[in-house]
């Protein structure tokens, strides 16, 4: 699980960066009521999107745009904050599915799964590993998903990755 880098330009993604950039471009063209055309990277924002509520899972493009352009500035905040952490899992699944090793990824169909995100199992013995991703520059709330979860291993972004935290290979820049 250590060289996602690579694994995302196998992939053709063209950056092991969780930018806020692409959450923008994705928003602006819900704004403008135009999905076509995204990029690898948007598309996965879209899916986050859609798993960050049980009510947008099967949504059409137009069900996005129409959520979209109900919300306020502050809940826009709020919404990339809550798809950014999605679109990690995502990432971080699919670089996992995709390296050619043992092992493979899986999300929990729920996205509120308590204290774990993503099943990792390795193909050749049948083990299964639950772990925490974080896609955060703070290190408080790693510690603070620690103090009720310490039974899962969290992997989170480069700026807080070290001293027990694993590096999922993503910066959160």
């Amino acid at each position: 699980l250590n060289d996602i880098a690579t694994r995302l330009r196998y992939l053709g993604l063209k950056s092991p960066t969780i930018t806020i950039t692409v959450f923008a471009t994705v928003v602006t063209h819900l704004f403008q009521g135009d999905l076509s055309d995204l990029t690898h990277d948007q598309e996965l924002v879209l899916e986050a999107l859609k798993r960050s509520r049980n009510d947008l899972e099967n949504a059409t493009d137009d069900e996005l745009i129409k959520y979209i352009n109900t919300l306020s500035e502050i809940q826009i905040d709020g919404v990339i904050n809550n798809v950014k952490g999605i679109y990690h899992e995502l990432l971080f699944v699919a670089a996992e599915n995709n390296d050619g090793d043992i092992f493979s990824a899986a999300l929990f169909e729920a996205t509120n799964h308590p204290g774990a995100d993503v099943i990792i199992t390795n193909e050749l013995t049948g083990e299964v590993q639950e772990v925490q991703l974080k896609a955060t520059k703070y290190l408080s709330y790693i510690e603070k998903h620690n103090e009720r979860f310490a039974e899962f291993e969290v992997f989170a972004t480069e700026e807080v990755a070290g001293n027990g935290i694993s590096s999922a290979g993503f910066s959160n820049e």
